[in-house]
């Protein structure tokens, strides 16, 4: 025997669906976006700026080795090499080992009547700023301590040993190609030694190559 039930079959039908109803609008069309929401209420995000696109990164720096010719007081070579340390706004900081070799004397190329010079030998340590990195044109000042041993009668210094001493300066540079660069530099240098204390002057220009991206 059916049971009978209190309300009709169409009333129970009728319930169904709206229970049927009601979860679909919970849980919303199926693979649809959530709605895009303005990050400033009341502002359309379609009537906002566009992002400003990411600013490029510098090329990276890249170790360098150096070589020229190296005038005063004697004539030589000299040879470098720096490292990138860090890059601010005012370029890149590097720190730079220099050694130089004077071995000619002027009484190389004229006989004056004087002692010919000794040879002269000194190495300096430098904090250099490379002031437009990557540019066809950069200024590069340079700092640091310096060491050199004037042998014989030298030229500028007139008491040979060993002095040491405080070495400043600054450069020019060319960009000759990608990694490459040339120009000439000047330097002054104080240095003292436990009998004398003298001021000179340095000059070079040669070549700096990059070993790598610069």
């Amino acid at each position: 025997m059916t049971p009978h039930l209190p309300f009709g079959r169409g009333f129970a039908c009728t319930v169904l669906a709206l229970f049927c109803s009601f979860a679909s609008a919970c849980q919303g069309p199926r693979g649809s976006a959530p709605a895009a929401r303005s990050p400033v209420p009341g502002v359309d995000p379609a009537r906002l700026p566009p992002e400003a696109p990411p600013t490029p990164r510098p090329p990276r720096a890249a170790p360098r080795l150096g070589l020229a010719p190296s005038f005063l007081p004697n004539l030589g070579v000299q040879a470098t090499v720096d490292w990138p340390v860090a890059r601010t706004d005012l370029g890149d900081w590097r720190i730079e080992l220099q050694l130089v070799d004077q071995f000619l004397d002027d009484e190389t190329f004229s006989k004056d009547g004087n002692p010919p010079a000794g040879n002269w030998t000194q190495l300096a340590l430098a904090a250099r700023l490379v002031r437009s990195p990557g540019a066809s044109e950069s200024v590069e000042w340079f700092a640091g301590p310096i060491f050199f041993h004037a042998r014989g009668k030298p030229n500028l210094v007139e008491l040979p040993g060993s002095y040491l001493g405080l070495r400043a300066g600054v450069g020019y540079q060319v960009r000759l190609s990608r990694g490459l660069v040339m120009g000439p530099e000047i330097a002054l240098v104080i240095a003292h030694s436990s009998r004398d204390t003298v001021l000179f002057g340095q000059v070079a220009w040669g070549v700096r190559w990059a070993l790598g991206r610069d």
